[in-house]
């Protein structure tokens, strides 16, 4: 279940990411984030997987490039709770 959220994340921070390696023209920082904060807030079970960070890059037109770094530990994590979740007594 957590995979289904985490490739949703991944599939928006694509687009995210190429929308501002394509832009013409400076992108808002402000509009950036509250896309990824949609993103996050819609995909809350695997949100905890990614730290996001938006940076200014002179080398691109649109002036801003996301990073991603992966939680490691929240994979351990996930897949303990999808075990408790799956085998938990009713």
């Amino acid at each position: 279940m957590h995979d289904r959220f985490a490739k949703r994340i991944e599939d928006g921070l694509e687009r995210s990411s190429g929308g501002s390696k394509r832009a013409k023209k400076p992108v808002d920082r402000s509009t950036l984030e509250r896309q990824i904060g949609r993103l996050l807030g819609g995909n809350e079970r695997a949100a905890g997987r990614y730290r996001i960070q938006i940076v200014y890059d002179p080398t691109r037109a649109g002036g801003l490039k996301l990073q991603k770094a992966l939680q490691f530990d929240w994979n351990e994590w996930a897949r303990e709770s999808e075990d408790v979740m799956c085998c938990a007594p009713t």
